[in-house]
């Protein structure tokens, strides 16, 4: 699911990236054959800089340190509207140069009005000379290009500082290998009353439209049963809740579909809850108007009050009861249930 941080590559680096809002995160520097589409994609966090001319990337020529081109944010191609990814929420900005070279190593620096902010290498590491970066050893992404790689990949950021290539080339857009919004806490399930408690909790969460409910009885073919609206955008502690309340004999399988506002999706991991049907259930066990009792089977009820004097009594083949309890005093009363010769006394509230 993604993450609101991102990798800081060292101790030396954290203090300086802790209030970075700029990142290099998309690049495509050789293919197969002729050079096709080469690029550099830049993210950055809302709010916009006020002055694009301002900030600017650098390539790098590692084989001697120095820059061999370079060009300002104002004439780059910008993205029409706000995404969100690792990073947060901002924009992003294209540059198409004229050419890039194809490393070992080579290198992108970006740059604003205090000058460095991230001097990345790829297929080697070198200190640059000259430039935003005069003086700064690179680092290497970890990932790389060559002359057999596919026309239309690149390599991207997944928004933690992970760089992966060979992927489909999005500029402009969302990576693909983004980390999606939402970074779960706890994810369990409980039954009481053969009705299933799905609890969980985030503690953060970016860009996210709704999670949705899924079960099944094999963990492998899952269906919808319910959805619960997230959080959109939040950096604190969310708790939800849903209720099963017609789980299935036997064990259940559930597991959460957390869905971006672009549609994008991940799945938690699995938790199972055992149901026996054979158990009573009733529901609730404190109200202003009526109770149900659901137990399975031939069964006979009796309602008394706290007094002992019996206030309903109820007989039916198929286990189910709806006791009224509107027009009777506020205060406590006992259910008993007769299930095949088992009797279970449970306390009712009228509130």
């Amino acid at each position: 699911m993604k993450k609101i941080y991102f990798l800081l590559f060292g101790m030396s680096a954290s203090v300086a990236l802790l209030a970075q809002s700029v990142y290099i995160n998309e690049i495509h520097y050789d293919n197969a054959g002729g050079d096709v589409g080469e690029f550099v994609e830049l993210f950055v966090t809302n709010p916009q800089p006020g002055t694009l001319s301002d900030y600017q990337i650098n390539l790098y020529n590692g084989s001697n340190g120095t820059s061999y081109d370079s060009e300002t944010f104002d004439n780059m191609t910008q993205s029409a509207s706000d995404d969100t990814n690792g990073f947060g929420t901002g924009r992003y900005y294209t540059w198409y140069p004229n050419s890039i070279q194809n490393g070992a190593p080579d290198g992108v620096a970006s740059s604003g009005p205090d000058g460095l902010i991230e001097f990345l290498s790829y297929e080697g590491e070198f200190t640059g000379s000259g430039g935003p970066a005069d003086g700064v050893n690179s680092i290497n992404i970890g990932a790389s290009e060559s002359s057999s790689t596919g026309i239309g990949t690149s390599i991207q950021n997944n928004g933690t500082g992970t760089w992966v290539s060979g992927l489909a080339e999005t500029p402009g857009e969302n990576n693909i290998n983004d980390i999606l919004p939402v970074k779960l806490i706890f994810f369990q399930a409980k039954n009481r009353n053969l009705i299933t408690i799905i609890k969980w909790q985030t503690s953060s969460e970016i860009n996210n439209d709704r999670f949705e409910i899924e079960r099944s009885t094999d963990a492998v073919r899952y269906e919808t049963i319910g959805a619960v609206k997230g959080n959109g955008n939040s950096l604190g502690l969310n708790d939800y809740i849903f209720m099963d309340e017609s789980p299935l004999t036997g064990i259940n399988y559930y597991r959460l579909k957390q869905i971006d506002i672009d549609g994008r999706f991940e799945y938690s991991d699995m938790v199972s809850v055992e149901v026996d049907k054979s158990s009573i259930r009733i529901t609730p066990t404190s109200t202003y108007d009526f109770v149900t009792v659901n137990t399975g089977a031939q069964s006979s009820i009796i309602l008394r009050s706290i007094n002992g004097q019996v206030m309903n009594q109820q007989s039916n083949s198929e286990g189910n009861f709806t006791v009224e309890m509107a027009h009777y005093p506020q205060g406590i009363y006992f259910l008993t249930i007769n299930k095949n010769g088992s009797i279970q006394t449970e306390k009712v509230v009228r509130l």
